[in-house]
């Protein structure tokens, strides 16, 4: 899922700013965790932590390598 958030999370980043688009991926990766938190069902957790969750993730940090110029590996491991 979060492969096919790429076109959007890029278009996105070319329309309002890299820093921009990861602020906006924490705070929906951050609000789809807490509500899986009050799942009551598998099917629940699954949908609000694996789908929404991961995808809004993807947002967080497909960026950060740009931030760091020298060992951009290292960027993405430091979450």
């Amino acid at each position: 899922m979060t492969v096919d958030t790429g076109p959007l999370v890029s278009a996105m980043a070319n329309k309002i700013g890299l820093r921009e688009v990861t602020i906006i991926g924490s705070v929906m990766a951050s609000a789809f965790f807490i509500i899986s938190s009050f799942s009551v069902n598998i099917d629940m957790m699954l949908v609000t932590y694996g789908i929404m969750g991961g995808s809004s993730f993807f947002f967080s940090v497909s960026f950060r390598p740009r931030y760091i110029k020298h060992e951009p590996a290292v960027a993405v491991v430091f979450l």
